[in-house]
């Protein structure tokens, strides 16, 4: 067994592990933009719900 058959395999274990440590770095990047994407869609609703009470109010008990 020459060293070359030892450095091909290590080399082989680099770019494996790589890939798999960038497929799992993307992963938490795409949960991090779903919790993002998640947040922000909750607080516009509940702006528009606050915006939608008070126009409520407003027509109905401001008279």
């Amino acid at each position: 067994m020459s060293i070359d058959m030892y450095l091909s395999s290590s080399d082989g274990q680099a770019t494996s592990t790589s890939e798999t440590c960038r497929k799992q770095i993307r992963g938490y990047e795409e949960l991090q933009q779903a919790i993002h994407d998640l947040r922000t869609n909750r607080e516009s609703t509940e702006v528009k719900h606050t915006h939608l009470q008070s126009v409520i109010f407003q027509q109905y008990y401001s008279h």
